[in-house]
């Protein structure tokens, strides 16, 4: 008989090749004991195979996901119903416990697991069915089922607890620092509009004199004097007044392309530098160059001096850096190459940096 799904599948099946080969026995009742028989012990050997894949993790997992059941003292509930809360506000205090939770998870090295001889669907069904059961419940199960229900569960908690950590973490940098950081940026601009208006009129009627007298000189082709030029501008516009307009224009208008994204990562990193250490100097190691004072898993920030393009003196040219958010992108992406290094204001280019968003073994 060939793979199906389903408790009524199976019956029907084998009721079919019964028939087909002109079997008459065993009879309906007896083929339903069998069919129950024959799915309750596939579902054993998956909770077998779990439980040793748990084992053969450490020894200890087995006790350490049961010991997860019970409640802490001065705790209303169990350590695995905290896992099973997923952030619900955008904040620095949820970020720090999703990165905590991400830890703990991550600490039980259920990932290291060897379940490839069990389907992915079975343990998908074994992590939803521990997602919506009471702690109680789960005590309640017999070995090894109890033992095969938490790893499946805690393995979806682990991509879960990931997941959650790189989406709040790119809301909170869109909605608490980039968004907030590029209107001020938008603000300041407008704000130096007048400014550069009346600068831009200026040259603009400058240069319009320059052309006809350009043009005339050429057309009866006489040589330029430069004092009768310079008399013919200062008719149009007084000599100090065009100077005042060509460093009013270089002013507010870098020679790069991308000024506008230049005075957003000073923004940004002028916001990042107040709100996170305050004060902090203005020179210092680049990131990955020396090593910043951390104390690993202390979450504590760390002030990294990362040079911005176009900041100018007084403007907190540095960026800093979190121990937990290494941490996390530890989680994430392994022992990567530069997950001690991450920026989040880049020191030259166009854009910001993209929000590493790629999960590897850590999809839903």
């Amino acid at each position: 008989m060939g793979p199906c799904r389903g408790p009524a599948a199976l019956f029907n099946q084998a009721v079919g090749w019964l028939l087909s080969n002109r079997i008459l026995l065993p009879g309906i009742t007896v083929l339903d004991r069998l069919v129950s028989k024959a799915r309750s012990d596939a579902a054993e050997r998956v909770y077998e195979l779990l439980a040793a894949a748990a084992r053969d993790v450490d020894p200890m997992l087995p006790g350490r996901l049961r010991q997860s059941l019970r409640v802490p003292t001065g705790f209303r509930f169990s350590e695995l119903e905290s896992w099973k809360q997923s952030p619900t506000r955008i904040s620095g205090p949820a970020m720090v416990s999703a990165l905590d939770r991400a830890l703990e998870l991550e600490s039980l090295r259920v990932r290291d697991a060897d379940c490839s001889v069990v389907p992915p669907s079975r343990i998908a069904a074994l992590g939803r069915y521990g997602m919506v059961s009471k702690a109680a419940a789960l005590v309640s199960l017999v070995e090894p089922r109890r033992t095969g229900t938490l790893l499946a569960l805690v393995k979806h908690l682990d991509a879960v607890a990931v997941d959650d950590v790189l989406d709040l973490f790119a809301l909170l940098m869109s909605t608490r620092l980039i968004n907030q950081a590029r209107a001020a940026s938008n603000t300041d601009r407008l704000a130096s509009l007048p400014r550069l208006e009346k600068a831009s009129r200026i040259l603009a009627l400058v240069n319009r004199q320059l052309i006809a007298a350009l043009d005339a000189a050429a057309s009866e082709d006489n040589v330029l004097n430069a004092d009768a030029l310079w008399r013919s501008l200062e008719e149009v516009v007084p000599k100090d007044q065009i100077v005042a307009a060509v460093e009013t224009v270089t002013e507010l208008v870098p020679d790069d392309d991308g000024s506008a994204e230049v005075a957003t990562r000073v923004a940004l990193a002028e916001r990042y530098r107040t709100n996170t250490c305050p004060g902090a100097p203005e020179a210092g190691w680049a990131a990955g160059d020396g090593d910043p004072e951390e104390e690993p898993g202390s979450g504590e920030a760390v002030a990294v001096a990362v040079p911005v393009e176009g900041a100018g003196p007084g403007v907190g040219d540095w960026q800093p850096t979190v121990a937990r958010v290494r941490a996390a992108a530890t989680i994430c992406h392994g022992a990567s190459a530069g997950a001690s290094g991450h920026v989040l204001v880049r020191s030259s280019g166009s854009s910001f940096p993209a929000l590493p968003m790629t999960r590897p073994g850590c999809n839903r």
